[in-house]
């Protein structure tokens, strides 16, 4: 954790005195999209317990039960794919940037 914090330190420091040349916006927009990825993944939790409660509350329901668990099984695989991906989208990258530095002399 200290390293990817020396590598962030590193290329704030480079941003300040080379104005926005190619390799300055390719850190930028690296960044931003580790940065985005990890916003994405909360919301991405935070939908998936929404959905679970409601799910939860309609099974409860005399009514919805029967829709809530004929849903149930699609809504969870729906869930766990599109958090599977954000698991992986997010760590990737977070290497990239890791990658990045380390090509450029900063780590």
């Amino acid at each position: 954790m200290d390293h990817l914090f020396n590598i962030l330190n590193y290329f704030s420091s480079v941003g300040a005195s080379r104005g926005d040349d190619p390799l300055t916006e390719e850190w930028k927009a690296k960044r931003l999209r580790a940065w985005a990825s990890l916003v994405f993944l909360a919301i991405g939790f935070g939908l998936s317990l929404l959905l679970a409660n409601t799910m939860d509350r309609l099974s409860g329901n005399g009514i919805f039960s029967a829709i809530a668990e004929q849903w149930r099984p699609t809504a969870a695989y729906i869930v766990g794919g599109g958090l599977s991906i954000l698991l992986l989208f997010s760590p990737y990258c977070w290497w990239s940037v890791v990658r990045f530095a380390q090509k450029h002399g900063a780590g």
